[in-house]
């Protein structure tokens, strides 16, 4: 099977994930309970998939982005600080972790705005890499909309990084 590396099949994931958005909302709005903690298991679960979807829109539009395309770099998980509910919109606060590995964990990768920390022993250990490389913390709000017309989309706004990383990501 040949690998598709090309922006159409990206494209046609995001868009996927898109659609996605509006039954992981309804979800969310209906079984998420404030009163308990967010590391109930129910509770856990729903934003789990809330948090893999503004991972895959972060992900899937660094890749369609130029600058971004050719590096080696991976994203971790989106780690929720903050949740706000508001009116059939949901907020989430947080951080997110980008890695630069090989070549791309060079000086030219790491602009004047941010501070690389090195990955350290452990973590090759983890990653089974032997070069090592850096990370950066970015932060990240993700504001997702429910759809006011039914048939249409949900729609979500991202703000993703800061100086020479900064991005802000909307639905179309």
């Amino acid at each position: 099977m040949r690998k598709r590396n090309n922006n159409k099949y990206t494209r046609k994931l995001l868009r996927y994930r898109e659609k996605q958005l509006q039954d992981y909302l309804d979800r969310f709005l209906n079984r998420f309970d404030p009163q308990q903690p967010e590391d109930d298991k129910s509770n856990f679960q729903l934003l789990l998939n809330l948090r893999w979807l503004v991972y895959d829109f972060i992900y899937l539009r660094l890749k369609l982005n130029p600058n971004w395309q050719k590096k080696q770099w991976f994203l971790d998980l989106f780690d929720v600080e903050q949740i706000r509910i508001e009116n059939g919109n949901v907020e989430l606060i947080g951080d997110m972790v980008w890695w630069a590995e090989g070549k791309d964990a060079e000086n030219e990768w790491w602009q004047a705005d941010h501070e690389p920390h090195w990955v350290g022993r452990y973590k090759k250990k983890m990653r089974g890499d032997l070069s090592g490389g850096y990370w950066v913390i970015e932060r990240v709000s993700a504001n997702l909309k429910k759809a006011e017309v039914e048939g249409r989309r949900a729609g979500y706004e991202i703000e993703f990084g800061r100086g020479s990383t900064y991005m802000n990501i909307k639905s179309k």
